[in-house]
């Protein structure tokens, strides 16, 4: 940077020394040799007007053939103009080659004057214009139609000069008249007005081009003056010329610097910087603990060591040029690149997620992948990251298959293997909410084993807790509907949820229930009840609402089989 800068003072400590210089020589001739003649003034004149044309030509063809390339709207302008302006400048010239040449006939003194005028008021206004309007850097027009509006300017104004009556620019006596001398401060003036604009121009970019083109319209503003009080055969007249040459020339460097040389350099430090951010970013890669691959259109342009250990290929070169879509099963193919496309177009990062890849031998493995939309040899590409997670995976499954057994265990009565009383609860609240909003029955059943303690009194608590497995087995037996649910709720006593079952049909499910455990005839010699072990069934149905809870239907049920154990059991 401070190179850079010292260059930059370095180019203006010259333009100004330079500006200073021609100044100082236009001063000097102006007013200590003002009296200075030369033998052959219009020879002279014409010799420098032509290499002003060519130097307008030059700039004109350059602007016409670079265009497509370096897309400045300022460039085309220019070249449009100076068409122009070297076109007039020529006929102008072509009236002094010879004795009226029959091929400029049409031309007579006071035409060529006033296109000599023209061209010069065609400069400073065009450039006064151009440099006040946005230049762009890509193809907005086409350079057909501009140079199109420049030879219909062509036309227009010759054929003006040579159809209409204008007022003469020089009097009998070959002085110039106000007219012209006006035309010349006001030309004068526009170049002045347009290096002011350059100049605040300058102060902002500080590039190079400023430059030159500042001191293309300081020389022409300085030229303007030699042309004012223009009396044929003086120094003034051909420094004038000179002025207006080298103005030319230093616009011709200015597109040069603003069009062709300053967007290399600058394109040229861009690839240096890009090439020292790919190698950086390289390492970076390199050094990742994780897999890293980098693709472009699906295709692998660059992996990590890690990245092919994890694949199982040889070396990179086997993976570069790879599609990805040979590790993805085809499933995932679509959904991966629509999600692709629109992380490149969107600038989004494609969120960590899991995936099936194949590897090399194609073997199966589930990764954890996220990717980034980045710029890789100076077009765009996609940067995945990913890891194998599956060993992990299966861990995981198998922490959840142990998880679903001591759930499943923590819900099951160890004895009975039906349900427990915790596991009840839960059923219980999931399905007074589901009948509430279905605004049907919740009917539930408590079950009692008949004289329990006196059965496990006599024939012992083995024999008891057999009893109590065949018991449990033959209530579920005649539950008919999966969203029947059975639990035992506590010792000896049962629970059963019957899920939009109204009071009748719970009654019946009682009574069937009571039925398959008498029929089971096991001997009980200590019941009351009979020779045969019996259960007792209290019922209650409610239809959900808010005016209840779910343990207001348990309440009742257990009331409704105290009254029945109050009675004989299974006494409808």
């Amino acid at each position: 940077m401070v190179k850079q800068r010292d260059s930059i003072i370095g180019k203006e400590k010259g333009i100004l020394i330079l500006s200073i210089f021609f100044a100082l020589l236009y001063l000097f001739i102006l007013f200590l040799r003002p009296g200075l003649f030369i033998n052959d003034f219009r020879g002279m004149h014409i010799f420098l007007q032509f290499l002003s044309v060519s130097v307008a030509y030059a700039i004109a063809f350059e602007g016409w053939l670079s265009y497509p390339f370096s897309y400045s709207q300022h460039r085309l302008y220019v070249a449009a103009m100076f068409l122009a302006i070297g076109t007039f400048d020529l006929l102008y010239i072509m009236t002094f080659i010879t004795e009226r040449p029959q091929i400029l006939s049409f031309l007579t003194e006071m035409n060529h004057d006033w296109l000599w005028i023209i061209a010069r008021l065609t400069v400073a206004v065009f450039l006064l214009v151009i440099f006040n309007l946005k230049d762009t850097s890509t193809i907005v027009i086409n350079r057909n139609l501009v140079f199109s509006f420049s030879i219909l300017f062509i036309s227009i104004v010759v054929l003006s000069v040579i159809n209409i009556q204008f007022p003469p620019l020089f009097h009998e006596n070959q002085r110039p008249t106000l007219i012209k001398i006006g035309m010349e401060i006001l030309i004068a003036s526009i170049h002045f007005l347009t290096t002011i604009i350059l100049i605040l121009q300058y102060k902002k970019t500080k590039e190079d081009a400023r430059l030159y083109f500042i001191m293309s319209l300081l020389l022409l503003s300085l030229s303007e003056p030699s042309y004012m009080f223009l009396n044929e055969g003086t120094w003034l007249n051909v420094l004038g010329d000179i002025y207006k040459i080298f103005g030319y020339y230093f616009f011709l460097k200015g597109l040069h610097t603003s069009t062709i040389k300053e967007p290399y350099e600058k394109e040229r430090k861009t690839q240096e910087e890009l090439f020292q951010s790919e190698a950086r970013y390289k390492r970076l890669i390199e050094d990742s603990p994780d897999a890293n691959i980098v693709h472009r259109n699906g295709k692998i342009i660059y992996v990590n060591k890690n990245a092919v250990k994890l694949i199982k290929a040889k070396d990179r070169m086997e993976l570069i040029g790879q599609s990805i879509y040979d590790f993805l099963p085809e499933k995932y193919h679509d959904l991966i690149r629509e999600n692709m496309q629109r992380m490149i177009v969107n600038n989004q990062i494609f969120e960590q997620t899991e995936l099936t890849i194949y590897d090399f031998e194609k073997n199966k493995m589930v990764i954890e992948v996220s990717a980034i939309p980045t710029v890789f040899g100076v077009e765009p590409a996609v940067h995945i990251i990913f890891r194998d997670i599956t060993r992990r995976k299966e861990l995981e499954k198998e922490l959840k298959e142990k998880n679903e057994i001591l759930r499943h265990l923590s819900s099951i009565d160890g004895l009975t293997g039906i349900p427990n009383r915790r596991s009840f609860e839960e059923v219980l609240t999931k399905e007074w909410n589901r009948n509430m909003r279905e605004d049907s029955p919740l009917s539930a059943l408590m079950v009692d084993i008949d004289y329990f303690k006196n059965f496990n009194d006599h024939y012992g608590h083995l024999a008891g807790d057999d009893c109590l497995k065949q018991v449990a087995r033959t209530l579920k037996s005649q539950l008919k509907r999966s969203s029947d649910f059975i639990a035992r709720y506590g010792g000896e006593e049962f629970v059963i949820l019957l899920p939009g079952t109204d009071q009748s049909g719970a009654y019946t499910v009682a009574k069937e229930l009571c039925n398959s455990v008498k029929n089971l005839k096991i001997p009980h010699e200590k019941s009351e009840s009979g020779q045969y072990l019996t259960v007792s069934v209290g019922a209650a149905t409610l239809i959900p609402d808010d005016s209840h809870e779910p343990k207001d239907l348990i309440n009742l049920a257990d009331q409704s089989l105290y009254i029945r154990k109050q009675s004989r059991p299974c006494n409808s």
